[in-house]
């Protein structure tokens, strides 16, 4: 299990996800700073696990009262979930409600101390297919020019 769990990380670290797809690892999430002292500031969530806290261990660092040194960490798990799991002893509030561990949704507000953090999903970042949508059209204009020589060629 120990091998198993190292060869997970490792794949992540790649940019594959838990079952060998692709993921772009660099804009998955995105954590908003609603209330605190780093309020009105923002986090985008590069590699999992991602870790909540005020130490220097920590991705995300918070330094509010209430705020552990390792507060919480969230990963994602085999079905490509977003799972944020408090520490042995300390408090998360999600949406109102106090939980040692929580599957995350767009939106949800995560209350860590004195922080108050919205959890969303980062913008898509979408790609140019203007080639492929050039080479189409230069395909299909081909096609018919082959198809009007046939014609002439074939009934004389």
């Amino acid at each position: 299990m120990i091998g198993r769990r190292s060869d997970e990380r490792v794949a992540r670290a790649e940019g594959k996800g838990p079952d060998g797809w692709l993921f772009r690892a660099g804009r998955m999430i995105r954590l908003n700073i609603l209330a605190g002292r780093s309020a009105g500031s923002g986090y985008l969530g590069k590699r999992f696990p991602l870790v909540l806290g005020r130490g220097t261990r920590a991705d995300l660092i918070l330094d509010d009262p209430g705020v552990w040194d390792c507060h919480a960490t969230l990963d994602l798990d085999r079905l490509g979930r977003f799972q944020l799991r408090a520490e042995s002893g300390a408090m998360v509030v999600v949406n109102g409600v106090a939980l040692p561990k929580a599957e995350l949704k767009n939106g949800d507000v995560l209350d860590l101390g004195g922080a108050r953090l919205r959890f969303s999903l980062s913008e898509t970042q979408l790609r140019s297919h203007r080639a492929r949508e050039w080479a189409t059209w230069v395909g299909v204009v081909l096609l018919c020019l082959g198809q009007v020589l046939l014609i002439y060629l074939v009934m004389p």
